[in-house]
């Protein structure tokens, strides 16, 4: 244990005292947090197109017919994919599975109610609502689907506005003679416009998040460029035992007492300390800036553990089976930037295919995204456990084939 510990011990001192590594394991990832979280301001303003979203209309109203056609028109074609359904039970499964951004329910009473409160002595105590059930997944998607229902509500309350002005004004003229009649008229227009808005709203637009955070820039970016640039800490650890290899002092240590797994163990522990080190320090220092991780530090250490130990399984298994150290140089930054790019390390990840966010589950980067995405929108440990399974399966079948690698060079 001595044995291994002293090794990993010189790992991570060589990592930190060397001040281009710092730079790039600290200092590059900080500042790409910094400016990016400051360009978009926290926000998640993002391109969108074809925003899934349900429609369930409970009223056999004209009114309610207005906000599903809302939906359907021209104006929103191409932002926003309508579909219409039945069963709300079917509709939250959906909704649970992440295949729709947001589910707008429509009461009985829609129409109504909104009838109803066009009677200026007509109260509106309890108001109706109309629910828009929104999935943390797609934030910005409900954004959208909220304001095209706001936008619909807004309408339908000036117009019951100007109804109850209008209906006040002919109680008042009844008797009135035609030329006063006619003058009516044309002061109804002005009175619909300069009514002031009631007390209470006759319908309420009411929005579920399920208690979930919204979605920021700061957050995403800084645990995104964190997995990134650890990703490349792993692969230049892996790197390095090529570089002993050719420089004869990986041989002159496999000859000593020391068994070979003791030497690869312990120099692997000492990559994996460093990422674990690394993660850390950017998890508090973005911290500073306002960047949110998740709910507590068990889970995102967990999680930081988790990644690392995949991260370093692949660095391993780079250096196992690559000839050169400019090989495994090439290798690794390939793959690395290339699961950035297939894991949303650049770009909100829920915008991707699915079908390009399946295929990049084979790197740790999307798993990193994954977790952290969950953890940052209120999810626990116990949530995110089926993801933290499959980054430790990933990385067991990185150190199996990297063992494979490792026992071909030693036996040669």
């Amino acid at each position: 244990m001595n044995k291994l510990w002293t090794l990993a011990r010189k790992e991570v001192l060589l990592a930190f005292r060397d001040r281009g590594a710092l730079i790039s394991m600290l200092l590059t990832p900080f500042l790409l947090t910094l400016a990016i979280g400051a360009a978009f301001g926290g926000g998640g303003d993002q391109p969108l197109r074809n925003v899934p979203v349900l429609l369930l209309n409970r009223d056999q109203g004209a009114l309610a017919a207005y906000v599903v056609e809302a939906f359907e028109s021209e104006q929103v074609q191409g932002l926003v994919l309508a579909e219409r359904v039945n069963d709300e039970a079917q509709a939250r499964q959906r909704m649970d599975r992440d295949e729709v951004a947001a589910l707008v329910i429509l009461p009985a009473d829609f129409s109504a109610r909104l009838l109803a409160a066009a009677d200026p002595q007509a109260a509106a105590d309890d108001p109706t609502l109309v629910e828009v059930y929104a999935s943390p997944s797609w934030r910005i998607g409900t954004a959208v689907t909220q304001a095209i229902v706001a936008q619909v509500l807004e309408g339908m309350h000036m117009g019951v506005r100007g109804i109850q002005a209008a209906i006040g004004q002919l109680a008042q003229e009844a008797a009135a003679p035609p030329a006063q009649l006619a003058a009516l008229g044309a002061a109804l227009g002005q009175t619909m416009l300069e009514a002031p808005p009631p007390t209470r709203a006759a319908i309420t637009l009411e929005i579920d998040s399920a208690g979930y955070r919204p979605f920021r820039w700061l957050d995403y970016t800084a645990a995104s460029m964190a997995v990134l640039f650890m990703m490349f800490t792993a692969m230049a650890g892996g790197r390095s035992l090529l570089h002993e290899r050719e420089g004869g002092t990986l041989p002159r240590l496999l000859i000593t007492p020391n068994p070979a797994p003791v030497i690869l163990l312990g120099k692997m522990a000492g990559v994996a300390a460093t990422g674990v080190l690394q993660m850390v320090i950017l998890w508090r220092a973005t911290g500073l800036l306002g960047a949110y991780w998740g709910a507590t530090w068990q889970a995102v250490l967990v999680t930081i553990l988790a990644l690392v130990f995949c991260a370093t399984g692949l660095g391993a298994l780079i250096a196992a089976w690559a000839r050169t150290t400019a090989q495994a140089g090439a290798l690794g930054t390939g793959i690395t930037l290339a699961g950035a790019a297939l894991s949303g390390s650049f770009f909100p990840r829920m915008n991707l295919p699915g079908w390009v966010q399946t295929l990049s589950l084979l790197t740790p980067n999307a798993w990193g995204i994954e977790i952290f995405s969950r953890l940052q929108t209120g999810q626990c440990l116990v949530d995110v456990a089926p993801y933290l399974a499959g980054t430790l399966a990933l990385a067991l079948v990185y150190y199996v084939v990297a063992t494979l690698g490792f026992r071909r060079q030693f036996s040669a």
